[in-house]
């Protein structure tokens, strides 16, 4: 899974000089679910040649559509 980083957290990543341990260690802490939204996207993405806002553009699948999952899981299949 790709390392999520708050403002904060980008900009101590991106500060010049080294990194300190502590700091690395918060980088690594998973990002809270709370903070992320998830819905279906099209097959349009499967494809790296496909670029731009249509990546990104929600489709309805059976109840789920751009609005949030009401807690529901999400499927990638």
């Amino acid at each position: 899974m790709p390392v999520m980083l708050d403002q904060p957290a980008a900009k101590a990543w991106l500060k010049d000089g080294p990194i300190t341990a502590e700091e690395l260690a918060t980088f690594a802490r998973p990002f809270p679910p709370e903070r992320m939204d998830g819905w279906p996207v099209s097959t349009y993405v499967n494809s790296s040649r496909n670029q731009g806002p249509q990546c990104c553009e929600p489709v309805v699948r059976g109840k789920l559509t751009a609005e949030k999952n009401n807690g529901e899981q999400l499927n990638l299949f």
